[in-house]
Parts: C-alpha cells; structure tokens; sequence
C-alpha cells in the first residue's frame, strides 16, 4: 500500500542520516536517499492509479 511504501522510505531516510551522522558514509547516505525516493515515487503513482 502508498502507506507501506512511505513509512519503508521513511526508515530509509533514517538510516541515510545514522549513515552519514555516525559514520560519514556518503555512499551509504546516498544509496538510502535513493532508495527512499524511488519508494516515494511508487507511493505516489499507487495514490494516482487508485
């Protein structure tokens, strides 16, 4: 569900930011940000198919 998808981002967003706080990984920070955003898009074209 668009639901599922963003709180799945959400968590992502998070661990991007312990990734980047705690360990200065900015590959890391940046595969999360990714990942996050591609689950924000297929949220957002479930929202406007349903």
């Amino acid at each position: 569900t668009p639901e599922e998808l963003l709180a799945q981002a959400d968590e992502l967003l998070a661990e991007a930011q312990s990734a980047l706080r705690e360990d200065g990984d900015l590959g890391a920070y940046q595969d999360a940000v990714d990942q996050a955003a591609a689950l924000v898009a297929q949220a957002l074209a479930a929202l406007q198919e349903g």
